[in-house]
């Protein structure tokens, strides 16, 4: 188990506007050119990565928020709390998902 701070260097606040997201301090993702956004685990990122057994987010809400974007995915913990191991990540992947459907649709 690695802590999250050294995983993941970029600190900082995010913000969803209509038409980006925006990562402080690292970068604005458009929204129309992220691919795929989604809270789960994969090869990359799996539950044992941040979260040991003895915390909740081993058995859920501790998924990392995975934005695919121009190939590539990112991996994001927002809002992580070291001691549950829970995120907000679902909360955001569903408005940043109902957002990028509002922008497809216009």
């Amino acid at each position: 188990m690695i802590h999250p701070k050294y995983r993941f260097p970029h600190i900082g606040s995010i913000e969803l506007t209509e038409d980006t997201l925006r990562l402080e301090g690292w970068e604005d993702l458009a929204l129309g050119e992220i691919q795929r956004v989604a809270c789960e685990y994969d090869e990359a990122f799996n539950r044992f990565t941040v979260n040991a057994s003895d915390r909740l987010g081993f058995f859920g809400k501790g998924e990392p928020l995975v934005v695919t974007h121009c190939d590539r995915k990112m991996y994001l913990l927002i809002d992580w709390n070291f001691f549950t191991g829970f995120t907000d990540n679902r909360r955001w992947c569903e408005a940043i998902n109902e957002k990028r459907e509002k922008s497809i649709s216009l």
